[in-house]
């Protein structure tokens, strides 16, 4: 027998069955009989857990100081000494709210009426069903934060004092560091919920000669998402240092006094961060199924069958992404000096030589907004048509598959800038003086560099779509060789 014949009568031997079973309600009690049923249910359990915060500190330090004099047939000599460190800790910790709040709902409605009389018998019944289930999440976000100080610093000093004269040697450091480090991340909220609604019926009338109609129809859909949110995350980092050298020498004697010096310092500190922007997406399908049929007859060998189905689904999932932004920048500097002098009852003569440099180099990026909206839908229709007189039979059937597939989006482009410099410096002083004056001479010499790129895009967007016959793209073709 023919497929689709096969699929109609299955449809009306259904519908019928329904309608038989809703009819015999009726017939089971008195001549018009009717019932009616329903139900619901719901459920909720609310969470929620409190923001935290945690923070650690811990310092230490030392010092340690000696002085050794030593005394010969020569002179004396004493030396002191000085030394001092330090280091300091620290650790944050903080969370948000975490809250869930899951919920559930049921309902269920049923109806059915029935009639008899001496001629006729007529029937109905009808279902609906309908649920939904909600689990929104949400997590505060969380932060991390981390610190780190260290420092130390030390002298020394020597003083040699014999019959020709008195030396003197001064030598001290100094050092400190610190180096910060944080994480951060956004608020998570996702919402995923679904729902479906079902309903039946069926109605029909049958008399004494056997002539009748049944028909039944059905439906159902189903839905679900899951929108999400989620705020990015940020972690930045630092480093700072700075150091210190001194240097002095001093000898005395009945000629005069040599004085030499030497200083030296020097900073640097680097910086560096990153952004990952907001991510929202709210993913969503949706699948549709109806169907329906019906079934006649006169009572004899003449009766007409049919049957309609139509199933079609639905996926999306639009979005949205804020970018990545980013930074680097380091800078240093420094500075030396180195004199030297000589001075007795006539004069004095001095020469200063000093240096200084700095270097400065900066980095950013940032990729712009990038937005989409794909989406799939798919759509199968069927109907079926049988029909006789108890001699011929005519049948007809028609299928058919389509789908819409679509992709708009956009993307905003990027920028990307540097900043490069540097400079130096140089001053040689030089002055003498005596009984007719005071003279000085000073050199100096600069010199400056600095290059800045930038570079931009401005981004793209588009839209490609269609529809498309899935039997087109199932056929197979051959090709005569």
């Amino acid at each position: 027998m023919n497929v689709w014949i096969k699929r109609s009568l299955s449809t009306a031997a259904v519908a019928g069955g329904l309608f038989i079973a809703g009819a015999a309600v009726a017939q089971a009690s008195t001549e018009t009989g009717q019932a009616d049923s329903s139900g619901s249910a719901a459920l909720s359990s609310p969470l929620e857990i409190g923001s935290i915060g945690l923070g650690l500190q811990s310092e230490s330090s030392r010092k340690h100081s000696s002085t050794v004099t030593t005394t010969g047939k020569h002179g004396t000599a004493t030396t002191t000494k000085e030394s001092a460190s330090g280091r300091k800790d620290s650790l944050g910790v903080s969370t948000g709210k975490i809250s869930v709040d899951p919920s559930a709902t049921l309902k269920s409605v049923t109806k059915s009426s029935g009639h008899k009389s001496d001629d006729k018998v007529k029937g109905s019944a009808k279902q609906h069903t309908s649920g939904s289930i909600k689990a929104p999440i949400s997590i505060g976000g969380a932060k991390v934060t981390t610190e780190h100080e260290d420092w130390s610093a030390t002298s020394k000093k020597t003083v040699v004092k014999t019959k020709k004269g008195t030396s003197t040697s001064e030598q001290s450091k100094e050092h400190a560091s610190k180096t910060g480090t944080s994480v951060g991340v956004g608020e998570l909220k996702v919402a995923p919920q679904g729902s479906f609604d079902s309903h039946k019926s069926i109605a029909g009338w049958f008399g004494k000669d056997g002539a009748g109609v049944v028909g039944s129809k059905s439906g159902s859909t189903v839905k679900g998402s899951s929108p999400i949110s989620f705020g990015g995350l940020t972690a930045t980092t630092s480093h700072q240092e700075a150091s210190t050298a001194h240097r002095a020498e001093t000898l005395t004697t009945k000629r005069g006094t040599w004085t030499e010096e030497h200083s030296s310092e020097q900073i640097s500190s680097t910086d560096a961060g990153l952004a990952v922007g907001r991510f929202t997406a709210d993913p969503k399908a949706v699948l549709t199924d109806r169907r329906g049929g019906f079934f006649a007859t006169d009572g004899d060998d003449e009766f007409v069958a049919g049957s309609s189905s139509e199933t079609s689904g639905k996926l999306a999932a639009p979005f949205h992404f804020d970018g990545v932004s980013g930074f680097v920048s380091q800078a240093q500097a420094s500075k030396t000096s180195d004199s030297k002098a000589f001075e007795n009852e006539h004069g004095s003569v001095s020469k200063t030589v000093t240096k200084e440099s700095a270097s400065h180099q900066a980095i950013a990026g940032k990729s712009g907004a990038i937005t989409g909206n794909p989406s799939l839908g798919l759509t199968d229709r069927r109907s079926d048509l049988f029909a006789t007189d108890g001699d011929s039979v005519v049948s007809h059937s028609d299928r058919k598959t389509v789908g819409h597939a679509a992709f708009p989006y956009s993307y905003e482009g990027f920028a990307l800038a540097g900043d490069f410099g540097q400079a130096t410096a140089k001053t040689v002083t030089e002055e003498v003086a005596d009984h007719h004056g005071t003279t000085t001479r000073t050199e100096s010499d600069e010199q400056a560099e600095r290059v800045q790129p930038a570079y931009v895009f401005d981004g793209f967007r588009g839209n490609p779509n269609g529809d498309f016959d899935l039997a087109e793209l199932t056929s197979l073709k051959h090709l005569n060789s």
